[in-house]
């Protein structure tokens, strides 16, 4: 095996694991709004502060996933797998 083609592999395992990281955050943030957003709360106890930064970074986490996805799509193609 090449130097470049482990260097790719050890790319490719990071990238897995950033992965995974970035799918078990994003269900915990999911999670975690739908509880405060329970429709039987009454709306005056809502904490629209949490729900925002909640949603925020869900979306930072869904953009970091795609990247990575992106990338791991590239290093497969290189790879040939």
């Amino acid at each position: 095996m090449s130097e470049e083609h482990l260097k790719f592999l050890g790319r490719r395992s990071e990238l897995e694991l950033k992965k995974k990281n970035l799918e078990l955050r994003i269900e915990a943030l999911v999670n975690g709004a739908r509880e405060e957003l329970d429709p039987l709360k009454d709306a005056a106890d809502l904490r629209a502060d949490l729900i925002v930064s909640q949603s925020l970074e869900i979306a930072e986490a869904i953009d970091r996933i795609r990247e990575t996805i992106a990338d791991l799509k590239k290093i497969r193609d290189i790879l040939g797998r």
